[in-house]
């Protein structure tokens, strides 16, 4: 020792420590970590794609903007020798609410056969020439183009339907759901006049959606 500390020009009864790079000996496991991750980056990202999903609108109700106003109808309906006659009137519930004593009157003046119908106006009403395809005719609650109309449809034997089955249309003219045959007929009430039985029907609804 003293010859080698002699020979590298150092001092004597200096202690010399050689330090000797150690191995560095990781566990397997560690290892499979590393090398995975590794691996995960260098894989691609993924790619991040955008859409506008479609806007899906609440289903509307009476309540609801996409409802028009409430809507009313007034409706009777009778048979002559199985030939049915349906009389109907409808529009917003502030026009159609004040002509129900004048439908009533009108109804009580007509004279019905199989073939033809003879009635007396009420004041104001007035009948348009032009005919309408399905219509026996077509009388106006006004004189005003927009007055809510009287529609009349006569239906031959066999081809207007039962009760219900014309109270759920008219239902449905007003935004109503249909309804059971039995609940549909408690709907109607009888009108006896000089000259027929007629049902009438009268009907308030949100009205048919936009």
């Amino acid at each position: 020792m003293q010859r080698w500390e002699n020979k590298r020009g150092m001092r004597a009864g200096h202690l010399v420590v050689a330090v000797w790079p150690a191995k560095i000996i990781a566990p397997a496991g560690l290892l499979l970590v590393l090398v995975l991750g590794l691996i995960a980056g260098c894989q691609q990202e993924p790619e991040i794609r955008r859409y506008t999903a479609p806007r899906v609108e609440p289903w509307p109700t009476a309540n609801s903007p996409a409802a028009t106003d409430a809507q009313m109808l007034l409706g009777a309906m009778t048979w002559v020798n199985d030939t049915g006659w349906f009389f109907r009137v409808l529009g917003p519930k502030e026009k159609i609410e004040p002509q129900r004593t004048a439908f009533v009157d009108f109804l009580r003046s007509l004279q019905l056969s199989a073939e033809k119908a003879n009635w007396l106006l009420p004041e104001g009403w007035q009948q348009e020439q032009r005919s309408t395809p399905g219509r026996y005719a077509t009388i106006r609650l006004g004189k005003d183009e927009q007055a809510p109309e009287l529609v009349v449809v006569r239906f031959p034997p066999g081809q207007g339907g039962d009760i219900a089955g014309n109270v759920n249309r008219w239902r449905g003219m007003v935004g109503l759901p249909p309804l059971g045959d039995a609940e549909a007929k408690k709907l109607v009430s009888p009108l006896k006049t000089e000259h027929h039985e007629f049902l009438l029907v009268e009907l308030t609804g949100p009205g048919r959606l936009r």
